[in-house]
């Protein structure tokens, strides 16, 4: 499998990290059922998210998708406190 996905990090406490090999997913996952639980939580919130995403990049013009992002709801609208320089 080429598309490996990257990770940064930076820690803030002493960390061991580990790195196990591609073919013990499916045998590490198959014997853990909360581990299934834990990864298909990571993956559908991942999924939730790159569609609101999309859906804001799509379906939205620029304004909109600003509103969206850091509007304040006021008796007048969506106040957007963004400074352009």
């Amino acid at each position: 499998m080429k598309d490996i996905a990257q990770v940064s990090t930076i820690d803030v406490e002493a960390t061991q990290s580990l790195t196990p090999q591609h073919s013990a997913f499916p045998e590490a996952i198959g014997k853990d059922p909360e581990m299934v639980q834990s990864v298909l939580t990571c993956l559908v919130n991942r999924l939730r998210w790159a569609d609101r995403f999309i859906e804001g990049t799509v379906f939205l013009n620029l304004p909109a998708r600003l509103a969206k992002k850091r509007g304040i709801g006021t008796d007048k609208g969506a106040e957007i406190d963004l400074h352009l320089t």
